[in-house]
This record gives structure tokens, sequence and C-alpha cells, in this order.
């Protein structure tokens, strides 16, 4: 390795022991005293419970993450990645086939690190609870993952690979419209197309809700395709709901439990709250942004698969397309987090907006309601550490939003 290959892996620990360091802060603020009016939120019982399943998830997580920096850590300090490229090298002729390898071989590697993790979780952490799985099919289920992701991945890999090969760097603007199409058609046709095959759909009964959602629509000038509800089933009990597509072809898709829960006056003001977001064309915004940033990605990409001095940094005496995208993946969770913390303050920032609009065109107190049996119902952590929340919290926390809501100045 080289001063270059230094600073990049720099970079990537730091950033690494960065994240690391914001979970455990995070962690230790569940010890926090719950605010006085959120005291009331939750059953001490059902809390403790939450609180409980959330450290044990950010210990393993902390942990995964340490170990997967140590792996790439050791591998680029003592020139492993070197020597493992030259030991395929030997067994395949192909290029491309040989990158598919090293990756995947890289990958297998750290693959074995999180199961030994996540059987030390199972079986001895949580040996007390005597959990409900038994060994054989607990290594069944990671099979069958390891082989639909390393599968799935594999091929879009070596796809990706043979495609820059063939068609030099103009590949990553064919990639950039393709991914960008996904996006726009995924925005587009959401509710007729994906979630179909996950959920049952269904049209909001005849009745008083329907009608009261139908004149709250035509008050605020809105056109609306219909309103659905969405059966969830056994696939969880959160409450709920979005509004997808533009124009007059928009849908209001409600969850059942949401529909269960609430009252009428509530439900209008969850769906104010979703029409605010597009009143204020959020979606058309989020759909920019994405744009600008998963063009910044693929490029970046294409920047670290057509320079050698990335792979030459590491110790390779030319280009390694297959390390290169595999350093591109470890660049990509540092760049990842240094981009939430814009993402996320915007999202907030449109949640308030999206709050602001439901509050003055339907009952205040309708919607602040809607907000507590919402929170009560997705339990949420209730004394979350700034830092943590700057970056990861895509809305505000309950306490901050009722507090924007009781402010007079917000609706001047």
């Amino acid at each position: 390795m080289n001063s270059i290959g230094y600073i990049i892996l720099s970079f990537i620990v730091a950033v690494s022991l960065i994240d690391i360091g914001i979970e455990y802060l995070h962690i230790k603020r569940y010890r926090e005293p719950i605010p006085e009016e959120m005291k009331d939120l939750y059953a001490k019982v059902t809390y403790g419970r939450y609180i409980k399943k959330e450290k044990r998830i950010f210990l393993f997580s902390m942990i995964k993450s340490a170990g997967r920096i140590i792996i790439f850590f050791v591998f680029s300090v003592f020139g492993l990645f070197l020597s493992f490229s030259q030991n395929i090298n030997h067994l395949v002729k192909s290029p491309s086939v040989e990158y598919l390898l090293f990756i995947g071989g890289f990958f297998g590697i750290i693959f074995m690190f999180d199961m030994l993790l996540e059987y030390i979780e199972e079986f001895v952490y949580r040996s007390k609870k005597k959990s409900k799985k038994n060994i054989t099919t607990f290594f069944v289920f990671l099979l069958k993952r390891f082989g639909i992701v390393f599968g799935l991945g594999g091929v879009a890999i070596f796809l990706m690979i043979v495609l820059y090969d063939v068609l030099g760097f103009i590949f990553f603007f064919i990639l950039l419209v393709f991914i960008e199409s996904i996006v726009v058609l995924f925005s587009l046709f959401f509710t007729k197309l994906l979630v179909l095959f996950v959920y049952k759909l269904k049209p909001l009964e005849e009745g008083e809700l329907k009608e009261q959602i139908q004149v709250f629509l035509r008050q605020e000038g809105y056109q609306i395709e219909d309103v659905y509800v969405l059966n969830q089933g056994n696939k969880g009990s959160d409450m709920n709901a979005f509004v997808s597509g533009f124009s007059s072809r928009k849908r209001i898709v409600l969850f059942e439990s949401l529909v269960k829960k609430l009252t009428n006056d509530e439900i209008v003001a969850v769906i104010a709250h979703e029409l605010g977001h597009q009143k204020y064309g959020h979606i058309l915004y989020n759909m920019a942004l994405s744009f600008f940033l998963v063009s910044g990605f693929v490029f970046g990409l294409g920047l670290l698969m057509s320079e050698s001095i990335f792979s030459t940094s590491f110790g390779f005496d030319s280009q390694h397309i297959g390390f290169s995208i595999l350093l591109y993946i470890y660049l990509l969770d540092g760049f990842m987090m240094l981009a939430r913390f814009g993402l996320s303050y915007n999202s907030r920032r449109f949640e308030y907006q999206a709050d602001h609009y439901a509050a003055t065109v339907w009952y205040k107190e309708s919607l602040k309601n809607a907000l507590i049996k919402i929170t009560k119902r997705n339990i949420e952590h209730l004394t979350p550490h700034p830092i943590y929340a700057m970056i990861y919290f895509t809305h505000p926390s309950l306490v901050e939003r009722l507090k924007k809501l009781n402010e007079e100045e917000y609706y001047e």
C-alpha cells in the first residue's frame, strides 16, 4: 500500500468508528428518564421489552460493523487482497470470472463472520429465553439467504463487469438511465404493481368515513382515483398511510390497522398530512434529490472502475475491477453516512411542513391525537441521542411534533 491507499483506508475506518460511536451513544440514552409528557404513552413492561430488543440489535450491529472493517483492514495492510487475486488467477483465465470470484470470495468471508455472530445471538446470547429455532432450521435459513443474495448479487455484478468491458464508460450513463427509470416507475405505479405482490388492496367501503374523506378532498380541490385499504394480514400491525401517483391518478392507501384504531376525523387528518407532502411538492423534490445522489453514486463507481490509481494504491500492479467494486462498496457506506445528515434533516423539515398543512386545513387536535395513537402502536425510542436522531431519524420525535403543533406562531 502507498500513501493514497492509507488515506482511503483511514477514511473508511474513521467513518466506521464514528458510526459505531454514535450507535453506542444512542444505546446509552435508553437510560435517560422518559419525558414527562410521554410517561404514559407505553406500558412500562412493553417499553422495557422494546429497549432490551433494541439494545441487542444495536450491540450485534456494532460488532458486525467493527468485524467487517477489521477484516477489510487486515486484508489491506497485509496485502491479502493481492495474494487472494493471484491465487484466483491461477485457477481461472477469464478476467470477468476472476473479478467475480474475487468479490464473492471476500464477501463469503464476511458472510461466515455474520453467520457466526447470528449463531451466537440466537443460541448463546438468547439461550435463557429458549430460542424456538433449532440449529438445522437456523443454518438452512442462512444458506437460503446466502444463495439468494450471492445468486442475484453475483449475476448483477457479472453483468456489470461484462457490459463495462464491452461499452466502456458509456455503460455508466446507461446504468444511470436504467436506475432512474426504475425510480420513476416505482413512484408512478407503486400501489398498482409493487404493493399487489406483497399486500392485498381493496377500495374503502362506502360509508361515513369515505363520505368525510370525499368532502375534504372536494374542499381542498384534490382529484383522487380512489381510497384503498391495505390488508396487512400477518405482516405486522403498523399504522400508516401514503399517497402515490400524480395528477388525478393519485391513490390514497390506508393501512387496515389505521382504519380500525383511529376516528374518522383522525384518519382525515392523517390523509391531510400525506397530501401536504404533495401540496408542497415534496415528492418531486425527493425524486430530483434522488437523481442527484444516484448520479453521484453511479459516476463514483465509474471513477473507481476506470482509474487504476485506486487498485495500485492497495498493492495491485494494474487496474483490478473486482477490487474497485469492493472498495466502492466500503466507501459508499461512508459517503451514505455523510449524506444522511442532509437527507434526514430535509425529511424532518418536510414532516413539519406536512403537519402544518394538515393542522391548518383540518382539526389540529385530531392530528395530534392521530400522531399519539400511531406512535403508541409504532413504538419508538423516546430518548434518542441528538446526534443519532440528526443522522438517522427521517421523522421528528412525537415530543417535537406535538411541541411544534402547539406553537401559535406555527400558524401565522
